[in-house]
């Protein structure tokens, strides 16, 4: 299986982001990319990911490739 370095995530970043990923009111794609980006800090795998946040691999892979 392919296994992809953690992102790394300084605290203030990771504040805004856990913030995002617990929001009720913001856009449900944002919520997403959120989660995205914590769940590669946490070094889970692209495949865990996409059925976690319910969206494709590449898709996955797209946004942790823009962070």
């Amino acid at each position: 299986m392919f296994k992809v370095a953690a992102v790394e995530l300084d605290d203030k970043t990771r504040e805004v982001l856990e913030a995002r990923a617990r929001s009720t009111t913001m856009p449900v794609r944002d919520v997403q990319r959120a989660k995205i980006i914590l769940l590669c800090a946490e070094g889970v795998s692209i495949r865990q990911i996409a059925g976690r946040v319910g969206l494709g691999q590449h898709r996955v892979g797209a946004w942790r490739k823009r962070f």
